[in-house]
């Protein structure tokens, strides 16, 4: 099951390299329990919610541009 959340506050323009900053976006899934990944990307809005701008990170990122962060357990 695939499901995404778009925050419509989040200013990502002001995160830059070498100014540490916290984020914080709250939600309820709503989700079936279950085992999931959580990836984030910054999406383009105007075409489907897919990965609009590439993220410059050191992590797992899939093929499509979405970087994991984690395994969920939703019970």
């Amino acid at each position: 099951m695939k499901k995404v959340f778009v925050d419509s506050k989040a200013e990502p323009s002001t995160w830059l390299k070498n100014n540490p900053a916290t984020y914080e976006f709250k939600l309820t899934a709503g989700v079936p329990a279950g085992n999931y990944t959580w990836a984030v990307a910054i999406v383009d809005t105007t075409k489907e919610n897919q990965p609009g701008i590439k993220i410059a990170v050191n992590g797992d990122l899939t093929s499509t541009g979405w970087l994991k962060l984690m395994d969920v357990a939703v019970q």
